[in-house]
């Protein structure tokens, strides 16, 4: 039994950790392109969104799918 609840702490703490990589990386795309000068934004956006909305995907179907099993 102890060992479910460590699973299922651990499992938050990651989902958690990886939410926050997520707006980490979001918040790294838009000061870069405030900050410097790059030729292709759009693709700097893109990427930037792309890799961010993964993540938080990821971090919140850990999340949902520890809570729905209680």
């Amino acid at each position: 039994m102890k060992l479910k609840k460590k699973w299922e702490q651990g499992r938050n703490v990651v989902s958690n950790w990886i939410i926050d990589i997520s707006k980490y990386v979001m918040t790294g795309v838009v000061l870069t392109s405030v900050f410097k000068d790059f030729e292709s934004k759009s693709l700097l956006y893109i990427v930037g969104i792309l890799i961010s909305c993964i993540g938080l995907l990821i971090g919140i179907i850990v999340k949902t799918d520890k809570e729905d099993k209680k």
